[in-house]
Order: C-alpha cells, then structure tokens, then sequence
C-alpha cells in the first residue's frame, strides 16, 4: 500500500511541471497577441 502511494505521488511530481510550462507558455502567448494588435 505505502508503495502505491509513492508512486502516485511521483506521477503527480512529473506531470506538474508540464502543466507549469504550458500555463507558462500560454500566458507568453496570450502577450504577443496583445502586443500585436
């Protein structure tokens, strides 16, 4: 049981970082847009 849940944390841990960047991105994104018109 106690090695499930480390493992579930460790997918949360690799998939949160993907979801920064892409906010990250979208954010940037959504700048040069503004900027441009």
């Amino acid at each position: 049981m106690k090695f499930k849940k480390t493992q579930g944390n460790e997918k949360n841990k690799s998939s949160f970082p993907f979801s920064m960047l892409f906010h990250f991105i979208s954010l940037r994104y959504q700048k040069n847009i503004e900027r441009d018109g």
